[in-house]
């Protein structure tokens, strides 16, 4: 809680400083406040290191500005590599995909036996449904998306008819 009421103390004696600091270092303009805003996050999560008075803390929020204005203009690594798709030279065969069907049939859920199939057809038909869905091998987020609701308990109650009529 005091270092809340430390930064406090800051951003209300050097906001404006370290915003006119921000403005002066950006290469452009539009990015100060972002700069500026960075810089009081690292700020607050650094406060308890903080060994000066508030009143000398400037050279402080000086130093952490001058790291969030490189910090933001710091080039980010990525792993997409830019490739002129236009040029004929750079341009390689994409490899082959089989079609989405031919993956969706070539990994068909198997067959509900024959007696589960018809204890199965008995339930009602919003226990069935959740049922049929989950044997084809969907997953609970898609099947709450198809059906537009929370199906666990359809699911829960669906289980339990199947346990006493396999039970009798």
């Amino acid at each position: 809680m005091e270092q809340a009421a430390r930064l406090d103390r800051l951003f209300r004696l050097y906001s404006g400083k370290v915003t006119a600091l921000a403005r002066q270092l950006a290469d452009r303009a539009v990015d100060a406040d972002d700069i500026a805003a960075n810089a009081w996050l690292v700020a607050a999560r650094w406060i308890d290191t903080l060994q000066a008075d508030d009143e000398q803390a400037m050279g402080w929020l000086v130093t952490i500005t001058r790291h969030a204005v490189r910090d933001f203009y710091k080039p980010r690594r990525t792993q997409e590599v830019p490739r002129d798709w236009a040029d004929a030279v750079s341009a390689f065969a994409l490899p082959v995909a089989p079609a989405a069907e031919d993956v969706a049939l070539a990994d068909a859920a198997p067959e509900l036996p024959e007696y589960l199939a018809a204890l199965v057809d008995r339930l009602p038909e919003s226990q069935r449904i959740v049922v049929r869905l989950r044997a084809d091998g969907l997953t609970w987020p898609a099947i709450d998306s198809r059906l537009g609701t929370q199906t666990w308990g359809r699911w829960q109650r669906a289980l339990a008819s199947l346990r006493m009529a396999v039970a009798a």
